[in-house]
C-alpha cells in the first residue's frame, strides 16, 4: 500500500488486541482457589478497556518459571499471529528465585498437575518434595556467601533475550510494548531465597536500562510498584505466598495498564471505540441502534 493509500484511512472496526507473557507473576493468584471474581491483571485489563469503550481482547501466554529465552522462542507464534496492539512483559522473576538449583528440578518438584497413580504419588511426596526441601535448605544456606557474578551474568543473559523479544515484537506493527518492573518478594520467598530482594532490584534496574537503551517511546517502563502503592503503603500483603499479587494487586495492575493502552490505542488512530464502530456502521446502513447494556 502507498503512503498516500494509508494516509486518512478509516479506523479499523477491531478490537484492541493485548498480548501478555511472562512467568507465574502474570497469571497465578496467592493464593489460588478463592471466589469467581478473583481473576489475573490480563483479564482485568481486557474488563477495564471493554468498560472504556473499547472492544479488546487480551490473549494471556505466560507459563509457570518461563525465562525471556523462551518468550522469545514463542515469539512467531504469539506476536507475529496475533498481531497484538500493546504487549507486556512481565519477565525477570525467575532469574531471581534461585542461585544454583535448576529450574528444571523445581518444575518438576512443585508441578500442580502431576498426574495421580498408585506409585506416582508416594513418589512425588515421599521422594520428590522432601528431597526438593532438603536441597532448597542447602541452597539457603549456601547462597549468602556466592559471589554476585553469578547472577550478573544470569541476570544480563536474560535481559539481552529479552530485548531482542522487544525488537521482534516491534517488527509486527509497532505495537506499545510495557515491561514490567517487578515487585519486592514476600516474607516466605525471602526468608527460602536470601538476597531474593536485593537481585530483584538490580533486575529492575537493568530492565529499566534496556527500555532507555533501546530508545523508542512506544517501549515503556512499567512501574509496578507505583500503582500498587496504594496497598502497599498501608501495610496490605500484596503477595501473601511469597511471589503472586493477591487479587487486590491484579485489579489495580489491571486497571493501570489498561489506563495506558488506550491511551495509546486513541493516539494512534488505527482502531475506533466500540461506540464509534456502532455509529460508523449505522451511518452506512441508514440505522443506528444502542449498544446493549
Amino acid at each position: 500500500m502507498t503512503e498516500s493509500a494509508t494516509q486518512g484511512h478509516r479506523a479499523l472496526a477491531s478490537p484492541v488486541r493485548v498480548l501478555t507473557k511472562g512467568a507465574s507473576t502474570v497469571n497465578w493468584i496467592s493464593y489460588m482457589g478463592g471466589a469467581r471474581h478473583d481473576v489475573a491483571y490480563p483479564r482485568v485489563l481486557e474488563g477495564e478497556l471493554t468498560a472504556a469503550g473499547w472492544t479488546a481482547v487480551v490473549h494471556d501466554t505466560s507459563l509457570a518459571a518461563e525465562h525471556p529465552k523462551e518468550g522469545l522462542a514463542g515469539w512467531p507464534r504469539d506476536v507475529v499471529n496475533f498481531s497484538p496492539d500493546a504487549v507486556v512483559l512481565h519477565y525477570g522473576h525467575m532469574e531471581c528465585i534461585h542461585l544454583l538449583l535448576p529450574r528444571a528440578l523445581q518444575r518438576h518438584a512443585q508441578k500442580i498437575n502431576a498426574r495421580p497413580g498408585p506409585l506416582r504419588d508416594p513418589y512425588r511426596q515421599r521422594v520428590v518434595r522432601p528431597a526438593w526441601q532438603l536441597l532448597a535448605r542447602g541452597q539457603q544456606r549456601v547462597a549468602p556467601h556466592v559471589p554476585e557474578q553469578v547472577f550478573q551474568r544470569r541476570a544480563r543473559r536474560a535481559v539481552l533475550d529479552l530485548e531482542r523479544l522487544v525488537d521482534r515484537a516491534l517488527m509486527v506493527g509497532g505495537p506499545l510494548v510495557l515491561v514490567m518492573e517487578l515487585t519486592p518478594p514476600g516474607a516466605n520467598y525471602e526468608s527460602w531465597f536470601p538476597g531474593m530482594g536485593a537481585r530483584m532490584a538490580e533486575m529492575n534496574r537493568l530492565l529499566r536500562a534496556m527500555v532507555e537503551r533501546v530508545g523508542r517511546p512506544e517501549v515503556r517502563f512499567f512501574e509496578t510498584q507505583r500503582v500498587i502503592a496504594p496497598l502497599t503503603t498501608t501495610g496490605v500483603d500484596v503477595n501473601p505466598d511469597g511471589a503472586h499479587f493477591t487479587p487486590a494487586a491484579h485489579r489495580l495492575l489491571g486497571a493501570a495498564l489498561a489506563d495506558e493502552v488506550a491511551g495509546w490505542v486513541a493516539e494512534q488512530g488505527h482502531l475506533a471505540p466500540a461506540t464509534e464502530t456502532l455509529r460508523s456502521d449505522a451511518a452506512h446502513s441508514g440505522t443506528f441502534g444502542a449498544p446493549p447494556r
